[in-house]
């Protein structure tokens, strides 16, 4: 085992959105032994959670599923501010604290063409569309407001609204005159007939579209995913992805532990991940189990 990547919620994240005392255990040992630990995540960048950001041993986060990898250095001012942070609320994100620390060395984009390509072919539906560029994801004012559609649990519901930034206007306007690129999109849709009218958009446009949650779909470039930037990033460090090991629970997580020498299922993963992976974890994630199944590959237990 040369390097660590694990999905966030509801694999490494507890889903009160803590870190299991197991895992803080087990990041503690990979640190000391010098072993890479790479959060990979369909949130942007600034939308990582400020406790993970914090973690010991984060020297890379892949985000927006695989369209954009980062180098972190986090200098000491920077990190006791996150520890702050997440002390006081748990769920609250990274932001520009983590964003002022990061270098982006690699970008697989959806790009801004494609984008308004597919704004075109959706914006008539009852959905959102969350635009995910320089960090961030943008979300339309009124299509931001309807998130309450979805019909999620409450505390579910407000991290989903606060990971965006809602803007007035429309995608067209947003990225007018823009010169970021896009990262990917995500469409939330509650409507029955919706999701699968996004999905020939998607392929008509020779789109990727995977799921990570109820009614969400995040779509990227064709060939993105957290494998394509699992295998990039291995290769940028000279580390065969033989020796790497990977965690998740979720469909935007199979290119991911399909990439790796071990790809571990939680033991709450989907059947469709539990399919592919190498191993699966003993206990879920409120128990920690990433954390137990890497203490025990370190020879800790």
């Amino acid at each position: 085992m040369r390097i660590v990547f694990t999905d966030l919620d509801d694999t490494l994240l507890a889903r009160d959105k803590s870190v299991p005392d197991q895992v803080v255990d087990a990041l503690g040992e990979l640190a000391r032994r010098g072993i890479p630990f790479v959060p990979c995540t369909g949130r942007p960048l600034r939308g990582l959670p400020a406790l993970v950001a914090a973690l010991p041993g984060v020297s890379h986060v892949i985000a927006s599923d695989g369209a954009t990898v980062y180098e972190v250095k986090l200098d000491a001012r920077s990190r006791t501010a996150l520890q702050e942070r997440a002390a006081r609320d748990v769920c609250s994100y990274a932001g520009d604290e983590l964003w002022s620390c990061a270098r982006q060395i690699h970008a697989e984009p959806l790009g801004a063409q494609k984008t308004l390509e597919l704004y075109e072919r959706v914006r008539a539906m009852d959905v959102t569309f969350d635009v995910f560029i320089e960090g961030r994801a943008m979300a339309e004012r009124p299509r931001w407001e309807r998130i309450r559609c979805i019909g999620v649990d409450p505390e579910l519901e407000r991290l989903i609204r606060t990971m965006r930034t809602p803007y007035d206007g429309d995608a067209t306007t947003l990225l007018a005159g823009n010169s970021a690129e896009v990262e990917r999109v995500t469409v939330m849709w509650w409507h029955p007939g919706d999701r699968e009218r996004v999905l020939a958009a998607v392929d008509e446009l020779g789109l990727r579209a995977v799921s990570s949650g109820r009614h969400n779909l995040e779509i990227t470039a064709r060939g993105t995913t957290k494998g394509s930037a699992v295998r990039w990033l291995c290769a940028h460090l000279g580390i065969d992805t033989a020796d790497a090991v990977a965690f998740g629970d979720s469909g935007n997580d199979l290119a991911m532990l399909e990439a790796v020498g071990d790809g571990v299922a939680m033991a709450n993963a989907s059947d469709d991940v539990r399919s592919v992976a190498t191993h699966v974890t003993e206990q879920d994630c409120d128990a920690g189990g990433e954390g137990s199944y890497l203490l025990a590959a370190l020879g800790l237990r």
